[in-house]
């Protein structure tokens, strides 16, 4: 009998624990939520890039875009529409972002150097740096991150 009544002691104190967590939750605004730090709809501008830019250079391994007047049009074309994409994900962000994708770009006209996939590199590499931002700010509002997670943030400038 004594069993019985510790364990519903138990079951009601972790009633009222699990209901406090979710009136916590529910009450809280949309700001204060934790963003995800992969958002498929607003992240969607970063995967189109880094699937053109691996098409571009699918298309370089495979001698379409790797002959040089075609091959740095391609290039250039791509990068200025992946350039685009990345403005629209980030638009304060843009000159940085755009000096990466250039500095891709510039080495993507080298005629052998052109078969490394430099650019899906480089845009991968934005795309990595933008998790990297979002874990920082979700790490600055919680307090004790443990030591591999403020490492991690320092990545990203």
């Amino acid at each position: 009998m004594e069993e019985d009544e510790i364990n519903y002691q138990e079951d009601l104190e972790n009633a009222r624990l699990n209901q406090s967590q979710y009136l916590a939750v529910a009450s809280q605004t949309p700001a204060e939520r934790k963003e995800p730090l992969i958002d498929m709809l607003k992240d969607m501008p970063y995967i189109l890039a880094i699937l053109m830019a691996i098409g571009k250079d699918v298309a370089d391994f495979f001698g379409i875009g790797s002959s040089p007047a075609i091959g740095t049009l391609i290039t250039i074309l791509v990068m200025i529409t992946i350039a685009l994409l990345i403005f629209l994900a980030a638009p304060t962000e843009f000159f940085h972002n755009f000096m990466l994708l250039f500095g891709g770009t510039t080495i993507e006209t080298i005629p052998v150097v052109n078969l490394l996939p430099v650019l899906t590199g480089a845009v991968v590499y934005i795309y990595v740096r933008k998790i990297l931002q979002r874990l920082k700010k979700r790490m600055k509002k919680i307090t004790g991150a443990t030591r591999l997670a403020n490492l991690a943030t320092k990545a990203a400038p």
